[in-house]
């Protein structure tokens, strides 16, 4: 179980379950979004039925789509009970038409005798799904499974929402629980380093590659410690990155020792991969899956033509305006928000290499909370005074938010004046491309007002 690093306790609850306590009850597998759960629970059910000593048993893995009928998940199941593959030769027809959870439980008892008699393992994926009026029913039964259909049945439920807000109101037993939680800091580090170990096993040069893992990955998590919180998107950042950062080390040009040197190759790339969890946020706030597809990747300029078209000018400055602050030094205002051109602007702008490189590593680390007394005041730098801080410039705060294009930063929670603070603050929640795209679509030269360090 070395690929499941962090998860061994609900390993051997599954385990425990598979092998005892299904006679006794279903399973449910909660827990937030990136914890593994699908993986895990399909992981073990497989390698349970192809144990040699476990005799005949199969299993089925569906998942509940959202707004889905109930049609699509039965039919799947029932297929796999009855060991029947819709194909070409059978005109892709299911063994049995199941319309709802009644159709499911009468066509199971017409399975044949020995289908019957084996052990089946059912997992049903995305269940908080079926909470909704019209299938919440199903829910039930699929709790009940065992007994309604007098077989040896076991039902493995997962859940991104515990059990105390999924069950239902009567009806059904309460199912054994296995919590799959968020990984901390030395989880997520012990997943990463089990990740680049197999990816040196697979190299010629693989002990020499090995030496580099402690470095690159005290390196990494150091900066996306506070920036990227999902253990799937640190791996994959993760899995790009260390080949880059071992190619000197491989050709000779820099020694394995020279971990500083070799950082400041991947430095570049690593700011611009987090850039992309950033965009990837902003895309999936209500504004965008209100008008697109939940399953259409936007581009960064598709985002932009998004905002384009929803906002007003006054948010869109805003908005542009949150993003210079957020990533500009507070110490370079006077350059990059007064009169002047941009040539002239850069002439100004002295700053020593070690504060080139405070600058760099502070742009690693993301977003930095912006004052609305700076927000404003560079708002009016960049749309020349054509947009005054009225109050219908700041109504347009709370829609930012209420849409994720911006965030409230520390100091904007309660306070003495009616539980508002007296000086909130907003952290930017777009890319890089969608802040270019915005400045060229209002006319704002984004190279005079945008430090790049």
């Amino acid at each position: 179980m070395s690929r499941w690093v962090g998860c061994e306790q609900q390993s051997r609850q599954i385990q425990k379950w598979l092998e005892q306590d299904w006679l006794c009850g279903s399973l449910l597998v909660h827990g937030p979004p990136s914890t593994a759960k699908t993986a895990l629970v399909t992981h073990m059910v497989r390698s349970f039925c192809e144990a040699p000593g476990t005799g005949k048993c199969s299993f089925s893995h569906a998942r509940c789509m959202p707004g889905a009928k109930p049609r699509m998940v039965l039919e799947a199941t029932l297929n796999r009970m009855a060991g029947h593959h819709p194909c070409m030769a059978n005109q892709f027809v299911s063994v049995f038409r199941c319309d709802d959870i009644s159709d499911f439980l009468r066509n199971v008892k017409l399975l044949p005798q020995e289908r019957k008699c084996m052990r089946h393992v059912l997992i049903f994926d995305d269940v908080q799904h079926l909470r909704q009026q019209t299938t919440a029913h199903m829910l039930q039964c699929l709790l009940r499974f065992k007994e309604l259909c007098s077989m040896p049945v076991g039902v493995i439920l997962i859940s991104s929402v515990p059990w105390h807000k999924l069950q239902p109101h009567a009806g059904c037993a309460k199912p054994f629980q296995v919590e799959m939680r968020s990984l901390a800091a030395e989880g997520r580090e012990r997943v990463i380093q089990q990740e680049l170990q197999n990816m040196c096993d697979m190299d010629s040069s693989g002990k020499l590659l090995e030496d580099l893992i402690p470095g690159f990955i005290k390196s990494v998590s150091s900066v996306t410690s506070g920036t990227v919180s999902s253990v799937n998107d640190l791996r994959s950042i993760c899995t790009l990155l260390f080949p880059k950062y071992c190619a000197p080390v491989k050709s000779g040009k820099i020694s394995k020792t020279e971990g500083s040197k070799l950082f400041r190759i991947i430095q570049p790339l690593l700011l611009q991969a987090i850039s992309g969890k950033h965009l990837m946020a902003s895309q999936t706030s209500p504004m965008t899956t209100s008008t697109a597809s939940a399953d259409s990747a936007l581009t960064a300029g598709k985002a932009a033509y998004q905002l384009d078209i929803e906002l007003c000018r006054a948010a869109k400055l805003l908005l542009l305006a949150s993003f210079l602050c957020s990533y500009n030094p507070a110490r370079l205002d006077s350059v990059y928000f007064t009169k002047g051109s941009s040539k002239s602007k850069r002439s100004r702008v002295r700053v020593s290499s070690k504060a080139a490189h405070r600058d760099a590593q502070a742009r690693l680390l993301g977003p930095r909370p912006v004052p609305l007394e700076r927000l404003l005041a560079a708002l009016q730098a960049i749309s020349q005074g054509s947009v005054p801080a009225s109050a219908e410039v700041l109504a347009q705060l709370p829609q930012l938010v209420q849409l994720g294009l911006l965030l409230p930063g520390p100091g904007s929670g309660g306070g003495a004046n009616h539980g508002v603070s007296a000086y909130p603050t907003y952290v930017t929640n777009i890319a890089l491309p969608v802040a270019q795209a915005l400045s060229a679509a209002l006319g704002v030269s984004f190279a005079s007002h945008y430090h790049d360090p």
